[in-house]
């Protein structure tokens, strides 16, 4: 993919030059953070496998996090407790 270039660069003034230039090193410093990242949640999880059972639980226990804002168990309480307290 081609690098992406500031159209008519020279054209702009320098406090626009240099914060063009700085949008750009702050793009950079975060793909290289991103990279880092990766390789290490790659590293971490290769040398600590978990079983498929595991790795689901994580991915449903996520899911149901980001869809409802709290955990599976917190969810599961809140509507069991008050069942029971009723009895």
């Amino acid at each position: 993919m081609p690098k992406k270039r500031a159209h008519h660069f020279q054209e702009l003034t320098i406090p626009e030059q240099q914060a063009l230039i700085a949008r750009f090193h702050g793009r950079k410093d975060v793909r290289a953070a991103n990279r880092k990242l990766a390789k290490l949640v790659l590293s971490w999880i290769l040398d600590h496998p978990i079983s498929n059972q595991e790795f689901m639980e994580l991915f449903e226990a996520a899911g149901h996090e980001g869809e409802y804002h709290e955990r599976p168990h917190q969810t599961t309480s809140d509507r069991v407790l008050p069942q029971v307290r009723s009895v």
